[in-house]
C-alpha cells in the first residue's frame, strides 16, 4: 500500500505555508485577520466606543489626539496610530461659547477607527466592463460589531 502522506510532503507543505505566513504578514495578505498585531490593537480601539459616557472614556479618546478633560477646545484633526490605523473622533459640544473640553460641556463624542489593509477588493460595472482592483481598503468598528458581541460574551 502506497503512502500519500510522507514525512517529505508534510515537510514541504509546512514550509510553504509558513513561507506565506511569514511573507505575508508584513504584507497584509494573510486571509485571518487575528494573525495580524494591528488587529488586535484595532479591536482594542473599537471597544472604547461601548464604554460608558464617563471621564474615564473620554479622557482615552481625547488621549489619543494628545488632549485631556479640561484641556482647550481645538478641533479634532485626523491622526495615524500604529502606521495602519487612522483615527477620528467627533464631538458636540453643547456651549460653544464655553471653549473647554470638560464633562458638562460634551454632549456627545463619537470615536471612529479605522484599519487600512492591503487586500484586493474588485469593483467594477458589468454593463460597461469597467473593472477596477483597490489594493488599499479601511475596514471600520462595523464590520466586527458582530464578532465583538458575539466574543465578548
Amino acid at each position: 500500500m502506497k503512502k500519500f502522506l510522507t514525512p517529505k510532503k508534510i515537510l514541504l507543505a509546512f514550509i510553504l505555508c509558513s513561507g506565506i505566513y511569514f511573507i505575508g504578514i508584513p504584507l497584509g495578505f494573510v486571509p485571518f485577520w487575528w494573525i495580524q498585531p494591528n488587529y488586535w490593537e484595532f479591536r482594542k480601539l473599537c471597544k472604547i466606543n461601548d464604554l460608558p459616557n464617563s471621564e474615564e472614556k473620554y479622557n482615552k479618546i481625547l488621549g489619543y489626539f494628545g488632549l485631556k478633560l479640561g484641556d482647550k477646545y481645538v478641533f479634532l484633526k485626523n491622526t495615524t496610530y500604529k502606521n495602519s490605523i487612522v483615527l477620528r473622533a467627533y464631538t458636540d459640544l453643547k456651549d460653544n461659547n464655553n471653549e473647554v473640553f470638560s464633562m458638562d460641556n460634551i454632549a456627545n463624542i463619537e470615536f471612529s477607527p479605522s484599519w487600512i489593509v492591503y487586500y484586493p477588493q474588485i469593483f467594477g460595472n458589468e454593463g460597461n466592463m469597467d473593472f477596477r482592483i483597490n489594493w488599499k481598503t479601511s475596514v471600520e468598528c462595523r464590520y466586527f460589531k458582530r464578532d465583538l458581541l458575539f466574543r465578548s460574551k
